[in-house]
């Protein structure tokens, strides 16, 4: 496989179609002369995070991301939205801190149970009543800008996120 074209050497990980469908998910998101190499960490011959800046401020996450080894950390800056275009089966962390994320992306409820969502550091002004029945095993939201909340989220937020208010931008 060609390096510079966005390929990985075989010989790097323990699964060598790794660096093909990472080459897919660059596809994706517009990044057709990234080489795989620049967005990748792999340690221990495994692919542990990829790091996009997607092309037109839209993080897309293909099917094929399930095929990527479990638990694998995704991150994304100078984006504004998420598409997720079906449920995903493995966890994933997926890391959307300090972009311009201004309501929370329902297709984040695409993400499989256990996953962890950082979207910290965005415009985020409600979050949906949705969030109170998602599974994630870690869910970091600070510095938006959720002020007032309805009640009812309000109520589930204090419970399961106590001094959430402490870490909001609000005027």
């Amino acid at each position: 496989m060609k390096e510079n074209g966005g390929y990985l050497p075989s010989s790097g990980l323990n699964n060598p179609k790794d660096s093909l469908f990472v080459r897919e998910l660059l596809d994706n998101n517009g990044l057709t002369t990234t080489p795989a190499l620049r967005v990748m960490e792999i340690q221990s011959n495994r692919i542990v995070r990829i790091v996009l800046y997607p092309k037109d401020s839209t993080l897309v996450l293909p099917p094929i991301i399930d095929s990527l080894p479990k638990g694998i950390t995704v991150g994304a800056g100078e984006i504004n939205s998420v598409r997720i275009p079906v449920k995903l089966h493995n966890p994933i962390t997926l890391r959307m801190n300090r972009n311009n994320i201004n309501n929370y992306p329902d297709d984040l409820f695409n993400l499989a149970d256990s996953s962890s969502v950082e979207i910290c550091f965005n415009q985020i002004k409600i979050l949906p009543y949705e969030i109170m029945s998602f599974k994630f095993n870690q869910f970091l939201f600070t510095y938006n800008n959720i002020c007032n909340p309805p009640d009812t989220l309000r109520k589930w937020l204090n419970e399961h996120y106590s001094n959430w208010e402490k870490y909001q931008i609000c005027p």
